[in-house]
């Protein structure tokens, strides 16, 4: 089961509903989590916004071609955000049964389980 901590989303800590239909494609090279706030660079190669940030502060090239990345060329991925928002998570509570897409998880009221 993986722990995911996306301050993107709002909501804290969540777990992956069904973490084995994750496409690798969805996951950050540099924190390898799902994409928080994916961001693409020049090369093409998306990251999370704060990871690729974090990089680019002491590197100026992308961290899997190694081609010159240049920051103001740095844009939001919104394929890859849409793909993020759908994927199946539920709540980290044990006691609550609730479970959906990633982008409704903040709103979600927990359901107990019956006792």
């Amino acid at each position: 089961m993986f722990l995911v901590n996306k301050g993107n989303y709002n909501m804290g800590i969540f777990l992956l509903a069904e973490p084995e239909k994750v496409p690798e494609y969805l996951f950050c090279s540099i924190c390898r989590e799902v994409f928080d706030s994916p961001v693409r660079l020049n090369c093409t190669h998306s990251f999370c916004k704060g990871c690729i940030e974090t990089w680019m502060m002491d590197r100026k090239s992308c961290p899997e071609c190694k081609k010159r990345a240049v920051k103001n060329k740095i844009a939001p991925d919104l394929i890859a955000s849409s793909l993020v928002n759908d994927i199946k998570v539920k709540c980290k509570e044990r006691t609550c049964i609730w479970e959906g897409r990633i982008e409704d998880h903040s709103n979600h009221l927990c359901k107990l389980i019956d006792q």
